[in-house]
């Protein structure tokens, strides 16, 4: 049976950039579109965020994980991270840690440089270190329960960040995205990794990608898949033996990212991604018998052991082109 991790990375974003780079001194602008967007995806026609989120994984009876970015609270309110927390924990789902460390500066955090580096592996290792048991304390000082994994923030993250992790007690990583090698993610192994394994004394659970065409990889993801290339995927994998497929969602993943929302407050639904988001959420549950939902408390070390490497997931031409079809029709509907 293949262990399918449902991860959320759960943020919000300022309508412009340009507030972590002004001056010290300077009016941060509200935050409260922003939060109404990213975590409660409100849209004229409904709310599809988080709680939305929340009530179709009950309804198939899955286990998620949110990986939640906490630093945001410093600016915009402690109140919205607690709201956070409570929501998704009461839900019956997991809560861990995701860090942009674009929040520092803004944050009046004390420790590391107030400099603006977007990805954490950007700073020292003993930076990273501190920035990341800065970010737990504030998550758990919000009521998160025990923090036992960890995801960076755009998956920026390298081997220091391993290094940095162990310091903070955190023994599971879901950084390592093999699409992403060489941009964001730097996390460097001498083979490539598809299966969960142990890098830097932390045990990494990389997050699942398939070859769409010849050279080209795709992290599983709704927003950027379709749902037969999701289903086609995760059938692959359990037919090779894979051990774990892990899945990427966003806390705005159900919205159409618009320029203005962060200010208006107001987004607009997505309804090719909403319906592929059901969708994988009533496969799996059809398909028990195949897969199952677990969170980042459950690991054990079977999920380690040594095995020979699966076979890398395609999909195929078809499948693919329905793609196309589909992200030119978002535009309208």
């Amino acid at each position: 049976m293949v262990q399918v991790f449902l991860t959320v990375d759960t943020e919000i974003w300022p309508a412009s950039s340009a507030i972590f780079t002004a001056p010290e001194n300077s009016v941060v602008p509200s935050l409260e579109g922003a939060i109404s967007t990213y975590l409660d995806g409100k849209t004229p026609s409904g709310s599809y965020g988080v709680p939305f989120q929340l009530d179709v994984l009950q309804r198939y009876g899955l286990r998620a994980t949110y990986f939640v970015e906490p630093l945001f609270s410093r600016v915009a309110g402690r109140q919205h991270l607690v709201r956070l927390v409570k929501l998704i924990q009461d839900a019956g789902q997991e809560v861990q840690l995701h860090v942009h460390p674009e929040w520092i500066r803004l944050a009046r955090l004390p420790g590391p440089s107030p400099e603006v580096r977007l990805l954490l592996r950007e700073h020292s290792e003993e930076d990273q270190a501190s920035i990341i048991g800065l970010a737990a304390e504030v998550l758990h000082d919000a009521g998160a329960r025990d923090l036992i994994a960890f995801r960076a923030g755009s998956y920026g993250a390298n081997r220091a960040t391993l290094r940095a992790l162990v310091k903070n007690d955190i023994r599971l990583d879901t950084s390592l995205n093999i699409s992403h090698l060489g941009s964001a993610c730097d996390i460097r192994t001498p083979e490539r990794v598809l299966q969960p394994t142990v890098i830097e004394g932390v045990r990494e659970i990389p997050i699942t990608c398939f070859a769409d065409r010849p050279g080209r990889l795709r992290p599983l993801q709704p927003c950027a898949c379709s749902a037969q290339e999701m289903e086609a995927v995760l059938l692959r994998a359990a037919q090779s033996g894979w051990r774990s497929v892990v899945i990427v969602l966003h806390s705005v993943e159900l919205l159409r990212r618009t320029s203005d929302m962060a200010v208006t407050g107001i987004g607009r639904p997505s309804s090719i991604v909403i319906h592929r988001f059901e969708r994988l959420c009533r496969f799996l549950s059809e398909h028990r018998d195949l897969f199952r939902t677990v969170t980042f408390y459950e690991v054990d070390d079977t999920l380690f052991r040594d095995a020979p490497s699966p076979p890398a997931l395609r999909s195929n031409v078809a499948r693919t082109a329905w793609r196309y079809v589909e992200q030119v029709a978002t535009r309208f509907v």
